[in-house]
């Protein structure tokens, strides 16, 4: 049996000012309550709402319990404890933890999606001090998930662009990049993702210029939302996706905007490649005798048992 981690959970990173981190925790819940949002405890990392062995984002709770149980339009803002799941590899690369904080807000229709990310960019900018101009989006260009075709790209998000930050650059991606659907969480739809842009980074010779094409590490994500649309249904072995639009008028269904207390600390302390923590999986990633990258769910799932 998995031991359960409470709400309680405290991640901290030596290289990162703890005082940082908890300022802006703090200008979070502040921010938010000022705007109306509620404040919800954080789950355990162990989820009833999330179908695997660790909570690994702030959003699809909000979701389950919206869709599945209660059903009242209530704007909630959360701070997650999360455990970095099927990217664990990525962990401890100066831009992944293996454990980190995430803070999240949702609401409801175009006008409540248009709201969370006017909110947020507010937050990053007024609040926290960083630079419009060092911002860049991804959005959804349309394109096969889970064997369906959707010709249209997510044209809702270029509107909402148009309207508070016209000037942004923004660039269209693949349904691998911009489409939320895989086997481990139960909604899943369009999805945006915010980049902060390292001016003093110049890329290499043949790199893409763009978010999800550069090598450099020139972009550094720092916020994700997700328009909650789709149920994800999959076959046993999880392989194959079915997707279910959701029986609800396109004012009622949920979009959640969030990111990680650690990465935003590290660009408000101008130490964005930092990130290296002491990461409980270093030593097995050391490992050339097992290759973590082999190993299925359930053996991934014993090694962290075993580390908690």
């Amino acid at each position: 049996m998995f031991p359960l981690i409470d709400s309680n959970f405290k991640i901290r990173n030596k290289k990162i000012s703890n005082v940082s981190i908890e300022k802006i925790k703090q200008d979070f819940f502040e921010f938010f309550k000022e705007q109306e949002f509620k404040k919800r405890e954080a789950l355990p990392l162990i989820s009833k709402y999330f179908p695997s062995s660790f909570v690994i984002s702030a959003g699809p709770d909000l979701g389950d319990e919206y869709y599945n149980l209660a059903h009242n339009k209530e704007r909630f803002m959360i701070l997650q404890p999360c455990a970095r799941y099927w990217d664990v590899k990525d962990s401890g690369d100066g831009r992944h933890l293996s454990l980190f904080e995430m803070s999240a807000i949702n609401d409801f229709g175009i006008q409540g999606r248009t709201r969370i990310i006017k909110l947020f960019l507010d937050f990053f900018t007024i609040q926290l001090g960083i630079s419009l101009d060092n911002l860049c989006a991804t959005y959804f260009e349309g394109g096969t998930v889970a064997r369906t075709y959707y010709e249209k790209e997510d044209i809702e998000f270029k509107q909402i662009i148009s309207e508070i930050a016209p000037n942004m650059n923004i660039y269209k991606v693949d349904a691998h990049e911009g489409f939320v659907a895989n086997s481990m969480e139960p909604f899943g739809g369009e999805k945006v993702e915010f980049y902060h842009i390292d001016d003093d980074m110049k890329c290499i010779d043949n790199c893409g210029d763009s978010p999800e094409k550069c090598v450099c590490g020139k972009y550094l994500e720092i916020c994700t939302t997700i328009t909650y649309s789709y149920v994800v249904k999959h076959s046993k072995d999880k392989k194959i996706l079915d997707l279910k639009k959701i029986d609800l008028d396109r004012e009622d269904i949920i979009s959640v905007i969030g990111f990680g207390i650690e990465r935003v600390a590290s660009i408000v302390d101008n130490k964005r490649y930092m990130l290296n923590e002491l990461n409980p999986f270093s030593k097995i990633l050391e490992n050339k005798k097992f290759n973590l990258m082999d190993a299925d769910f359930n053996q991934i799932d014993l090694i962290r048992a075993l580390i908690f």
